[in-house]
This record gives C-alpha cells, sequence and structure tokens, in this order.
C-alpha cells in the first residue's frame, strides 16, 4: 500500500485563496493534517528531529506514550524551564518545586512543591509531594512517602511503606520496608531491617542501625521490632518485639528467634552492659606492674566485677622487727618480718610468690643475705627442697626431688624495703 505524501502547510492554504472553492479532497486534506481532541496524540517528535532543529527539545517534549483517557497515564522526555526539572517518565508537569529529576514510569508523579529529588526506577518516590533532597534508586522504592527529607536509598522495593521521615539510608532489596516513618535509621544489606511476614509498624521508630543479610530479622512472627536506637550486626541477626537500646552481634546461616537466641555479643546502650555467649580470650594484654591496683572477679553468672589487688600468697603479720641489719659498711635498714602460707602440688613443677607490692629489696632467711638461685630445706619437711630466687619482685618456689605429695610452704621472710632511707654508720 503506497504511504499518503503529507501535504504542506502552504499547499493547504492555497485550498483557500480569495475566490477559490475547495473541493471536498482538499477539505479532507485539510482535516487529516490536524489531530482531533478524541484521538491519542503521538508525538512526531524524534531525536532525529530534535537534533535537525539544534538540539532543542519541545516544550511539552517529546511524548512516547499518551493515554486519552488518563492524562498521568504517558511516557515523555521532558525538561521544565521553569524548575529546571527534567524526566523521562510521567511526572507532574505542574510542580513548582525546582531541580527534580526522574527517570521511570511513576517516577514523581505526584511531586509539587517539592525540590532537589532524585527518583531513579518505576514508581520511585510515587506518592512524594513535598519532600526535599531526598535521592531513591530502584524498583518501587520510598513510593509511599509523602513528606521527608535527605533520605537515600538504593534497591528494589526498600522502605516501600514509608511515609514521613527524615535522614533515613537503606541499601539492599526489601530494606527496613516493615517501618512506616522514623529519623535516623540505617539499613544495609538485602531484607536488613525487614521481617517477611512482620507486622507493618504503625508509628514511628527512630535511631536503629541493621547491618548485614537479614539483619534484624525473627521468626518469632509477627513479632517484628518496634523500638528506637538499636544496632544489629550480622546475617540473620536476630531482634524482635518492643524493644529499644539493644546491641545485637550474631551471624547464622538461617532465620532465628530472637527470645530464645543468645546472641555471640550483645548490650544494652542505657545500662551500659556487654554480654557474651562464649569463650574468653583476650590478646596483647600488658604486662601488670604496680600500677595495676584492680583486679577482675566474677560471680557465677558469668557477671565481672573488679575490686581491690591483693597478692595471690597469704601475708600474715608484716612487722618491724626494731633491728638493723648491716648490709655493708655504708648503710644500714630495718628489717621486716613477714609469714607466707602458700601450698605446692604434685602437679606443679613450680610456684612464683609475687612480693612486689612490699618493695622489698633485700631478703634475709636464718640472718644471710640471699641474691641469686639457692636451695632452701622447709622446716618440717626434710625430703622436699625448694629452689628459691628473688629477682626483684617475686619469689620462685620449684621442687626438685620428684616429691609427689602436696606441701604447705610455710615461709617466714625478713627483708628490707627499697622505699626505706638508707642509715649512715
Amino acid at each position: 500500500m503506497e504511504k499518503k505524501e503529507i501535504t504542506t502547510k502552504d499547499e493547504l492554504k492555497t485550498y483557500f485563496e480569495t475566490g477559490k472553492y475547495p473541493t471536498q479532497s482538499q477539505f479532507s486534506d485539510f482535516i487529516d493534517s490536524y489531530w482531533h481532541k478524541e484521538e491519542n496524540i503521538e508525538s512526531q517528535e524524534t531525536l532525529a528531529t530534535v537534533v535537525n532543529r539544534d538540539n532543542k527539545i519541545p516544550e511539552q517534549g517529546i511524548k512516547f506514550f499518551q493515554s486519552g483517557t488518563t492524562p498521568s497515564t504517558r511516557v515523555e522526555l521532558r525538561f521544565n524551564p521553569k524548575t529546571w526539572s527534567q524526566w523521562f517518565g510521567n511526572m507532574n508537569p505542574d510542580h513548582t518545586g525546582i531541580y527534580n529529576q526522574s527517570l521511570g514510569f511513576g517516577a514523581l508523579q505526584e511531586i509539587t512543591t517539592g525540590s532537589e529529588n532524585v527518583a531513579l526506577g518505576n514508581h520511585a518516590l510515587w506518592k512524594l509531594t513535598t519532600g526535599i533532597r531526598n535521592t531513591v534508586v530502584g524498583s518501587a522504592s520510598m513510593n509511599a512517602l509523602k513528606e521527608g527529607y535527605w533520605n537515600v536509598v538504593v534497591g528494589q522495593a526498600s522502605m516501600y511503606y514509608f511515609v514521613s521521615g527524615t535522614n533515613n539510608t537503606a541499601v539492599g532489596r526489601v530494606a527496613m520496608s516493615n517501618f512506616i516513618g522514623g529519623y535516623g535509621n540505617t539499613a544495609l544489606g538485602s531484607h536488613s531491617g525487614f521481617v517477611d511476614g512482620g507486622t507493618l509498624h504503625t508509628q514511628d521508630y527512630n535511631y536503629n542501625t541493621f547491618l548485614g543479610f537479614r539483619s534484624g530479622y525473627t521468626t518469632d512472627l509477627p513479632n517484628n521490632l518496634k523500638g528506637h536506637n538499636n544496632v544489629t550486626i550480622g546475617a540473620n541477626a536476630p531482634i524482635g518485639g518492643e524493644t529499644n537500646n539493644k546491641l545485637v552481634i550474631h551471624s547464622s546461616e538461617a532465620v532465628l528467634n530472637h527470645n530464645t537466641t543468645l546472641p555471640l555479643i550483645g548490650g544494652d546502650f542505657v545500662e551500659r552492659t556487654l554480654d557474651f555467649d562464649s569463650s574468653l580470650k583476650v590478646h596483647r594484654l600488658p604486662q601488670a606492674d604496680s600500677t595495676f591496683t584492680k583486679s577482675i572477679v566474677a560471680k557465677p553468672d558469668g557477671t565481672f566485677g573488679l575490686e581491690e589487688k591483693t597478692n595471690s600468697n597469704i601475708y600474715c603479720n608484716e612487722t618491724l622487727t626494731g633491728n638493723y641489719f648491716q648490709i655493708d659498711s655504708e648503710y644500714k635498714k630495718p628489717i621486716y618480718r613477714s609469714l607466707i602460707i602458700d601450698n605446692i602440688s604434685e602437679t606443679e613443677p613450680g610456684k612464683s610468690i609475687e612480693l612486689e607490692t612490699l618493695n622489698i629489696e633485700h631478703v634475709f632467711i636464718n640472718g644471710t643475705a640471699r641474691i641469686g638461685t639457692h636451695s632452701y630445706n622447709i622446716a618440717n619437711a626434710e625430703t622436699l627442697s625448694v629452689n628459691f630466687n628473688h629477682a626483684d619482685s617475686l619469689l620462685d618456689f620449684v621442687q626438685i626431688n620428684g616429691q609427689k605429695a602436696d606441701w604447705s610452704l610455710h615461709i617466714i621472710l625478713e627483708y628490707t624495703k627499697a622505699t626505706d632511707t638508707p642509715i649512715r654508720l
């Protein structure tokens, strides 16, 4: 079928010059050259015609589709010179907010006074009217938001039911899609902050952070999290119910019930508590010295606490003898006496007794100064010998005769203190 050539405007004008009588076919050409209101208007604009017109897009844009009965059902490439907004889809062309950009059918479809919003994906920010500086990438993401500021969303259907809120960030498919509003929430990971089968929130919740695939999940349906200021880290890290100010660090290949699962690490930001469901091993601890004055002790339930530091052995009745022992010809110091009671068992090849807090300088046994390693027989245990070494802050007792019984070390120490001032002779 031969395509009918288009009659030009100049030729149409000649049909109606003074004194002429247009024929039926000429009237038909005239009528066929224009669109009737009942007809779907299909733009004749193409990228080629735009280029041929010095790259200037007509004000009405390039229409790829237009429903005759539903004006909002259209796809157009358009720029608004009054608001500097740009879109490829069906953004509301009558908006007054500035610098909006959208790509996708339904994206920013109802925008009015909102400004500087970016929506990429079908129905992204669909219901937004007055919000400012929201950035949303993903099909149907944040499509219920009506008013909100500075939200960033990336992922399909992320924050799907969110109606109002500010400074929220969600990255991942359906992230935080149980939330209807809030401030300062963050979710990173597919399904993070979302429970499939959980109830839709009925109020805003703030300052929650979810990191990991399905972080913040629970199998206690529909009792998903409803609370503020919680942090969950890890895949399937469980939390739920009316919970606030909690820390959950856990990771699992399967979804878990938050009521029955103890996380590897849990905590409470208000109570200032930290719980471990694990054995505890600490590396790179510093060597303790006299500046360490506290000891860590524990209750049967695993709760740790601090107490004043004491020596591991028992010191009884440290006394000043009142006598002076001559160290050398230059000075002498007072002698102190202390009773040490400790045990050395058959399973222990050696025993060290801490003396650092006594500030010992020299140790005397039977009135003789001992420096270095010596053998010393303990009273009432003639078959047991131990090595005695005074090295700054420790006394080391080591079994050397293979004795297989438990023995009690009952030792009387006489010593001078480094903190005492020497007395000149």
